[in-house]
């Protein structure tokens, strides 16, 4: 285990409890602290880069499990083929001639993109993930050590979808996106956000916690806090509404709702979240689009 020491954003040193809460798989716990000076949440202590590893290894982590015939990806890849539409309007603004996928498991958005005619680059850390890639879709994805090897200024748009909050050498990485892009790259940042309804309403049972992978639990004010530093500004935000619904289930799940009430009780959490989403902007999920400060 590692413990932090200085605010990932800030650099504060001192930090408050914010909760404590499970692992979904090993119910092993975990605590989640809170700097006082710019508000920002994270997992302290944490598994270092060498412990994390046994944490993703589970058929029940979705998002490299995805091609299974179980229900749950079987719901995951409905809602996913539905969502790769709405990226492509959101991105389609900001589209040049290259795309990055960080974090692109198994290549369905990769796959999706090449279709639009964009030359795709993904880099994924899972080699089994990047192995359906391959047979799946006929793309080839990078390594986390051959991602680095990447030209600087050779990426007209890098997006990271539910992986930020995954990354230990924050900053290395936030560092590594921004000389990769070129001079008027669009960098799209897809994160939980512990402020959403559904958040605040499910508290340490609340799914997109998901700790120990999720290391950081932003807010809008937060993230856009700590890209400032790295010289983005944020020109736009996107709700990802599905997600509000799909936490809310597996939230239900984990404090003992049956498959059917906690379906029906998610679809209610997840309505009100949206709706509350549209008034305060704290949408369970939100797709951040930056772009470098001039």
């Amino acid at each position: 285990m590692e413990t932090l020491s200085a605010c990932p954003v800030c650099k504060g040193p001192s930090f408050r409890p914010y909760l404590e809460t499970k692992d979904l798989y090993t119910a092993e716990s975990f605590n989640l602290q809170q700097c006082p000076s710019c508000t920002f949440i994270f997992t302290n202590p944490r598994p270092n880069m060498t412990e994390i590893g046994p944490y993703y290894a589970n058929d029940q982590y979705i998002s490299h499990t995805s091609h299974s015939n179980s229900l749950m990806s079987k719901i995951y890849r409905i809602a996913r083929k539905f969502m790769l539409g709405k990226k492509y309007k959101m991105l389609k603004p900001y589209l040049g001639k290259t795309l990055l996928d960080y974090g692109s498991g198994t290549g369905d958005f990769l796959s999706y993109f090449k279709e639009k005619g964009q030359e795709v680059t993904g880099v994924e850390f899972a080699e089994n993930a990047r192995e359906t890639a391959k047979n799946l879709h006929g793309i080839k994805t990078l390594s986390i050590e051959e991602g680095a090897k990447l030209k600087p200024k050779s990426q007209d748009v890098v997006t990271l979808w539910h992986v930020l909050e995954h990354m230990h050498d924050l900053e290395e990485k936030l560092a590594y996106f921004k000389d990769i892009l070129t001079e008027n790259g669009t960098l799209l940042i897809a994160v939980p956000n512990i402020n959403s309804y559904d958040g605040q309403h499910y508290g340490k049972n609340w799914h997109a916690i998901d700790v120990p992978r999720h290391l950081y639990h932003f807010t809008p004010h937060t993230l856009k806090l700590l890209l400032k530093k790295w010289g983005f500004t944020c020109v736009a935000m996107h709700p990802l509404p599905l997600d509000a619904y799909y936490v809310s289930m597996w939230s239900e799940w984990s404090i003992g709702s049956s498959k059917i009430s906690g379906i029906t009780k998610a679809l209610y959490r997840g309505f009100i979240s949206n709706l509350k989403g549209k008034t305060d902007k704290n949408y369970s999920s939100l797709a951040y689009v930056f772009k470098p400060i001039k």
